[in-house]
């Protein structure tokens, strides 16, 4: 056991060989003590009730310390140590607290989390750590902060968060030039402390933002550039350094409880709760059900499709709107530009990006969950959405099979109620569930030991009626799923039941490659008519045709499945039972998927409407070029007549480049690779001729394996 108050202890006393190779004395050996403690907090601990006497308890370490896996490099040669060599700061600091008090905690913006003060946000680099918390410098003990050095003067100097500042000037002793913020976190005051600047930009009673540059370092006040940084609860400028009498969690200096910063960067990186709630701003907006960058990476990709003109874009998730240019993106999107933002830490429903200028833009989701489980899901339009979704399929019964329902509300104002019905396939009961959405948050059922289908999403106004056509309000559906012990994951939005159709087309089908599994789910939703419906490709092998029809009772479904098959484009044709596909007058709607099990993974991909086929398709990224992706596009043509196509990719020739451009015969897919390639947006384009004569309609996906997992995404038509 090490006792936080034992420097007598002689294995206290023991140097400590940091990864550096460096020897630290016993106050490195403290700070280390101090971090095994932190580590057992929760994320956020109320900065004043932490009192010093608890951390003097005993504590057994059981894994390296936080402070000892980023060690500070050797200790630079100050002619000055940090700080004041005597306590003469007390009228300094009574004006500091003054200046303090007199701007309220709501006159503070509220911190969104915390970066580094220098280099990157997330890490110091590019700076060394030369003298660590808690560490022992020139016989002084218990540094207060943390010293960032780069070996030159004039680097910027960013604010660690949104705050205040509440006084900038000359320290006493030492200290040269310093900047003290005050910050509100979860409702207190903290404070952050920049020493030894250079050049000050910005003068007390001024608001900062996150990662705004405030100064540059320097060496005034010492005669090696570098910046000394402080978190503490008082905005006083303390010592630097304090006696032999601290331990435990904090040092107690004059009042104060000094933190990590290190630990507290890391530790509080976003404050998503205390963001204030905003409603998405006006423009054309896109939406998804969910955001999970906490049990999965997730990125938001936006991409300016245009020839010309900037595309601006903000992202809202669960009411809060992050600021894009923290996080991998900016609100303006040059031509050809992409920003792929992603949100540490964020979680919820629903999600909504926004074309500010009200122009079309690419928008989607990337995925990653578990190791390798990739999944992108393209946004919906707003003026897609619909108060009446379906699916070919629900299923929580088959081994390791997890599926949810999720349905968001994207009012601002008025609670929904959503209903899902399906017929269970064990007993033919129907599983019907309903519930209320408020505005701006989402609903998650799942049904255990249950599967069936067609299955139906309903939602209208709280108080009011489905029969009421008046009352119905649109929402944003969508299934997830999860199989193989959660290892993979896959997500399909609803089909609108005003987007069903006859006639539905993908662009490959296979069951012939190695462990790929493939079904086509067909699904009638009619309560009174039994329909059929034909499923046909061409097989790539010999060329033959692929063909079967089956019959579909109402609110019933059929999986059809072609082992050994491999080939497309794939299409289905669905009509009244007893009539005739060639009478237009019995053709009828029914709900179309591909289901896919490769490897590990799972991939449903919707049927696409054949009356929505086009010459122009846009994704937001293609990537071959990321350690295990494997990336195909794949172009499909259902005319009787050839067509001409060309595939745009940053940094492929579509004059040299194998498969970028060429002809593809009637009936016939193309499925390019382009290796060692990665960017976006990419688009596909389709003519009848080489001259670029007219446009021809095509049809186009992307399918991607990541480490053997696979996804499959459909092609965006630019409104």
């Amino acid at each position: 056991m090490i006792s936080g108050g034992n420097e007598n202890s002689m294995a206290f006393m023991t140097p400590v060989k940091s990864k550096t190779g460096k020897f630290r004395g016993p106050g490195f050996r403290l700070a280390c003590v101090k971090m095994l403690l932190f580590t057992g907090l929760p994320a956020f601990v109320p900065l004043f009730s932490i009192q010093l006497a608890a951390a003097q308890s005993a504590a057994t370490p059981s894994a390296p310390a936080p402070a000892a896996a980023q060690p500070a490099s050797s200790v630079k040669s100050l002619s000055n140590p940090e700080g004041a060599s005597q306590p003469a700061t007390a009228g300094l600091d009574a004006a500091i607290l003054r200046q303090s008090q007199a701007i309220p905690a709501d006159g503070v913006p509220l911190s969104s989390g915390f970066d580094y003060p220098v280099g990157d946000p997330s890490y110091h680099a590019g700076y060394d750590m030369n003298n660590c918390f808690g560490c022992d410098y020139l016989d002084l003990w218990g540094h207060t902060g943390e010293d960032f050095d780069s070996g030159a003067e004039g680097g910027p100097v960013y604010s660690a968060s949104e705050g205040v500042v509440v006084w900038t000037g000359v320290g006493p002793g030492a200290w040269g030039n310093v900047i003290i913020i005050r910050h509100i976190v979860h409702g207190e005051s903290i404070y952050t402390q920049y020493a030894h600047v250079r050049d000050i930009f910005v003068a007390p009673g001024q608001a900062v933002g996150r990662r705004q540059q405030i100064a540059t370092v320097g060496t005034t006040g010492t005669t090696a550039p570098h910046l000394h940084f402080e978190i503490k609860t008082q905005p006083m400028i303390g010592h630097g350094y304090t006696g032999y009498g601290f331990s435990g969690l904090t040092i107690d200096d004059a009042g104060m409880t000094y933190w990590a910063p290190s630990w507290w960067i890391d530790t509080h990186r976003y404050f998503w709760d205390d963001m204030p709630s905003t409603q998405p701003p006006a423009g054309l907006h896109y939406y998804w059900t969910w955001y999970d960058n906490m049990g999965s990476k997730n990125w938001v990709l936006m991409a300016n499709p245009r020839e010309s003109g900037s595309l601006g874009f903000d992202v809202n998730i669960r009411g809060k709107a992050p600021n894009l240019s923290m996080f991998g993106g900016g609100s303006s999107l040059a031509p050809g530009q992409v920003a792929t933002p992603m949100f540490p830490g964020l979680i919820g429903g629903p999600v909504v990006a926004t074309s500010l200028t009200g122009d079309s833009g690419l928008v989607s989701q990337r995925v990653i969950w578990g190791a390798s489980s990739m999944e992108e899901v393209p946004g919906i339009e707003e003026g897609d959405l619909s108060s009446h979704y379906y699916w070919p399929w629900y299923d929580q019964k088959s081994p390791g099979f997890k599926d949810w329902v999720l349905v968001a509300n994207p009012s601002a104002g008025e609670t929904v109620t959503a209903s899902v019905a399906f017929t269970n396939q064990t007993d033919g009961q129907m599983v019907v569930a309903a519930f209320d959405v408020a505005p701006g948050q989402n609903a998650t059922p799942t049904f255990p030991g249950r599967m069936g289908g067609p299955v139906e999403v309903r939602a209208w106004v709280k108080g009011g009626s489905w029969d009421n056509l008046p009352d119905r309000r649109k929402v944003m559906a969508s299934q997830r799923v999860l199989i193989n012990n959660d290892a993979a994951f896959n997500e399909v939005p609803g089909i609108a039941a005003e987007r069903l159709t006859d006639h539905y087309l993908w662009t490959w089908y296979d069951q012939a490659s190695y462990g790929v599994r493939n079904w086509v789910l067909a699904a009638n939703p009619s309560a009174t008519e039994a329909v059929t419906v034909r499923v046909s490709f061409t097989n790539m092998i010999d060329g033959q045709p692929v063909s079967g029809s089956w019959d579909v009772a109402p609110g019933q479904n059929v999986t059809p499945m072609f082992p050994g098959k491999i080939g497309g484009p794939v299409e289905i044709k669905s009509w009244v039972q007893g009539g005739s596909w060639d009478n237009p007058a019995d053709r009828r709607p029914v709900m179309a998927s591909q289901r896919v099990l490769w490897g590990p993974s799972f991939e449903e991909v919707p049927g696409y409407s054949a009356a929505d086929l086009s010459s122009d398709y846009r994704w937001t990224w293609y990537d071959q070029l990321s350690g295990g992706m494997t990336n195909w596009v794949l172009v499909a043509n259902l005319n009787d007549f050839p067509v001409y196509y060309e595939i745009s990719i940053p940094g492929v020739d579509v004059n040299t480049a194998a498969g970028a451009r060429g002809i593809i015969q009637p009936g016939q897919s193309v499925t390019p690779k382009f290796p060692g390639k990665m960017g976006g947006p990419i688009s596909v384009k389709a003519w009848t001729d080489s001259e670029k004569t007219s446009a021809a309609p095509v049809m186009a996906s992307q399918r991607v394996l990541y480490n053997t997992f696979f996804n499959e995404v459909t092609g965006t038509v630019l409104h």
